[in-house]
């Protein structure tokens, strides 16, 4: 998998955010994501980090809305990409 930037939202900030977010849950033996789509309510599962990171970025090849990631857990692997932190713009 080529590595990608994906902004880092917080649980507030994720709200607020214009493109789809992966939520990631699991552990560091099985660490697990679940995709918002942009508009739309979480898929109904949760599934290996990859195949979510997958699914957005068929999803942003769709509409070109950025990909955000919440990582609660401090979960992410920087070999799947950097994640850079995001906030709203002032008034958003």
């Amino acid at each position: 998998m080529t590595a990608y930037r994906f902004d880092l939202v917080s649980d507030v900030s994720a709200a607020k955010y214009p493109g789809h977010v992966i939520c990631v849950g699991g552990d560091r033996d099985r660490t697990t994501g679940v995709l918002t789509p942009y508009g739309r309510v979480p898929e109904p599962c949760e599934q290996a980090l990859e195949a979510a990171i997958y699914r957005a970025l068929l999803f942003r090849q769709r509409d070109a809305r950025p990909i955000g990631v919440r990582d609660n857990g401090h979960l992410w692997p920087s070999r799947l990409g950097a994640v850079i932190p995001w906030e709203p713009p002032e008034g958003a």
